[in-house]
């Protein structure tokens, strides 16, 4: 895995924590 996948990976990871904490 290259270091951009971990970064990529990363965002998404917290955006979709963003989204999922903001619906409960």
């Amino acid at each position: 895995m290259t270091i951009l996948n971990i970064i990529i990976e990363k965002k998404v990871t917290n955006n979709f924590r963003t989204i999922y904490n903001s619906r409960n």
